[in-house]
């Protein structure tokens, strides 16, 4: 580089020897004004500036504290290259940008920031006050598994259980302060390093209400319509999914009281349907569009079908097509099919009831029902049946015991035949009938129609023993046994018959020799060894009765007196006791009265001679009568009847007699 030296205080130009004397290599060190190239440095001072542009477009400079490229006139600041790197002054990178690729942004000579063909990849956090994003514009992530660093980071860096970072998606409104058409997203942080993540909306303009939320445990809530009460809850740790609660207690737990719906719609006409399937079976269970609701052992719904539902309401099980409201079908060739078993798990005086009816008012109230009681220990049952009267709850009719006894309206066979008061009907599994009848009512009845005849048989080990029957409209029973012993009850008259109800005569004992009736009372008479009226006897009586006795001059007193009788038709038997208390002036023959019956006064009757036996004094013999007297007899000497007897006291006489009464 050449150097000038001035003349100090020179006025006047330099000479050309002058000029020559202070210029070296003029030829060589000049840059043309046209151009040429720079060999050496160009120094600037401060605030000297380096001026590009007919308008001082562009300008370089320093200012004494810092470099400035300014750029004031017309048009942009452009800067070129194939590769632009802005680097510090110790060499680190600030910023690498790559033709036809990415523009690198850096932080401490590591890069954080760069584009990419889809958009920018930020390596670590984003802080921002905000993050506006257009409809179009979108954040992407090569996945996140738990080691990778996320795509976007929004950070609360305050401390402590209950903080939140919060996301807010705002649509046709810059008015963050406002929730009109807000939806916001916060993670709150819980205790240990757990956070929850909720979501809300805004439905009124005005109110914010959470919709979801996803807890530091995995659990996750959806919420009703006012925000507060989770009514879609999956429970993490226990795999469950609750609709209507926040406890499940099934794989699939729904809760409501209100009825709960639950429909699963194919819209078009063909076969909808569910299976349900583990290692080994397969269950279907759906809408089968020529059945109706089927339930298969398939996974088919119209293969193996087993419960089908038709669109009458009737209910198939192991048919297609039920012919009734209930229709089981089954197949057991040989064996024993058990087509339905209703169970009611509970223990001693338990019961299991089918009811049936068509006005089952209220909880079944009316119709009829089918029981199954269980009785006691070891589970004895029975079968019981019950129907209802008009508009009445319905009671129990008949029963089959677990011994097998029939009971109709009644209900246990102990003391039925003794003590019971209950009226019924009782079939004994052993064999036997006992009925007893309500109050003032029927206890059986065996009506034969038509033709007179048998009505009720009676066998012993298939042999016919006796029977009940008709004959011209009369009752008749007997036995058949040996021989035709038969009793027809007529038109006031039992009498003899064979087993058809003809005339028997003469052929039926009354009793036997070792079987004999006790007492036989009679209001009529009994015809003895023929059917005439003399051998009719009317009457037979046993009896006491108080003889009195007077002395045909004088008198004395009695004591003692007695009298027994035995009377069979018209002839009595007495005997006669008569006691002298005290002769006083009694004498002569003694007349005696009171007998039980009167002497006949005709029919050959008369006075019946007596033989007169006196004890106690004399012990002599006397004679006597009874007869129609002006009494009933008399006690007198052996000579006539006008003897005396001149009785003494203390002397007793007995007389037993024989007479006829009218």
């Amino acid at each position: 580089m050449a150097t000038i030296v001035t003349r100090a205080g020179k006025g006047s130009p330099l000479t050309n020897t002058e000029v020559d004397n202070n210029f070296t290599n003029l030829n060589t060190d000049k840059l043309e004004k046209s151009g040429g190239t720079m060999t050496g440095d160009l120094s600037f001072g401060d605030n000297d500036k380096a001026i590009f542009g007919a308008g001082s477009d562009l300008q370089i400079y320093h200012d004494g504290t810092k470099s400035v490229i300014d750029e004031v006139g017309t048009g942009n600041l452009y800067i070129k290259a194939t590769e632009l790197v802005i680097r510090s002054a110790t060499n680190e990178d600030f910023i690498d940008c790559t033709t036809n690729g990415a523009v690198r942004l850096y932080h401490d000579n590591s890069a954080k920031l760069a584009t990419t063909s889809t958009g920018i990849d930020v390596t670590g956090t984003v802080t921002a006050d905000g993050l506006v994003s257009s409809a179009a514009s979108e954040i992407f992530s090569n996945g996140f598994s738990g080691g990778e660093t996320p795509a976007l980071r929004l950070t609360n860096t305050s401390q402590g259980v209950g903080t939140t970072a919060t996301l807010e998606l705002i649509a046709g409104s810059a008015d963050s302060a406002s929730n009109t058409r807000k939806v916001v997203i916060e993670n709150t942080s819980t205790t240990g390093s757990g956070s929850t993540l909720q979501f809300y909306t805004t439905p009124d303009g005005t109110n914010l209400y959470r919709r979801l939320n996803l807890h530091n445990n995995g659990d996750i809530s959806f919420y009703e319509d006012t925000g507060t009460t989770a009514k879609f809850f999956w429970d993490a740790s226990t795999e469950r999914l609750g609709i209507g609660t926040s406890s499940p207690s099934n794989l699939l737990h729904l809760s409501s009281d209100t009825p709960i719906p639950l429909k699963l719609e194919r819209t078009s006409d063909a076969d909808s349907y569910i299976s349900y399937k583990n290692t080994t079976d397969e269950w279907t269970a759906g809408l089968d569009t020529s059945e109706g609701f089927v339930i298969s052992n398939s996974s088919s719904i119209s293969t193996n079908q087993r419960l089908v539902i038709d669109s009458s309401g009737n209910v198939g099980i192991g048919v297609s097509s039920p012919s009734g409201v209930l229709h089981s079908y089954g197949s057991n060739d040989g064996g024993d099919l058990v087509s339905a078993i209703f169970h009611n798990q509970g223990g001693a005086n338990t019961s299991t009831t089918v009811r049936l009816g068509t006005d089952l008012v209220g909880s079944g109230s009316r119709g009829t029902y089918i029981k199954a009681i269980n009785t006691g220990a070891g589970s004895p049952h029975d079968l019981a049946f019950g129907t209802n009267s008009a508009s009445s709850t319905p009671t129990e009719r008949m029963r089959i015991d677990s011994s097998g006894n029939l009971l109709v309206s009644a209900t246990t066979t102990s003391g039925f035949q003794s003590s019971s008061s209950e009226s019924g009907t009782i079939v004994y599994a052993a064999g036997g009938i006992a009925s007893n009848s309500p109050s003032n009512d029927v206890a059986g009845v065996f009506n034969r129609l038509g033709t007179d005849g048998i009505i009720v048989q009676l066998k012993k080990d298939g042999t016919t023993v006796g029977s009940i029957g008709s004959s011209t409209g009369y009752l008749r029973l007997g036995s058949d046994f040996v021989s035709q012993t038969h009793l027809i009850m007529g038109s006031n008259y039992v009498a003899p018959a064979t087993n058809s109800g003809a005339t028997n005569d003469g052929n039926i004992f009354l009793g036997s020799s070792s079987r004999r009736f006790k007492d036989l009372y009679l209001s009529g008479g009994v015809y003895l060894g023929g059917t005439g009226a003399a051998n009719y006897l009317d009457d037979y009586e046993e009896g006491t009765f108080t003889p009195t006795a007077t002395a045909s001059s004088g008198a004395f007193t009695t004591t003692s007196n007695t009298g027994t009788y035995r009377k069979v038709g018209s002839m009595v038997y007495v005997h006669i006791s008569i006691g002298i208390a005290n002769v006083g002036t009694g004498s002569g023959y003694i007349n005696l009265s009171g007998l039980p019956f009167a002497f006949a006064t005709s029919g050959g009757a008369g006075q019946v001679p007596l033989i007169v036996r006196e004890t106690n004094v004399l012990g002599d013999l006397f004679g006597g009568f009874l007869g129609n007297t002006p009494t009933d007899g008399r006690i007198h000497g052996f000579a006539n009847s006008t003897t005396t007897v001149n009785p003494q006291t203390g002397d007793r006489f007995n007389i037993s007699a024989c007479y006829i009464t009218s």
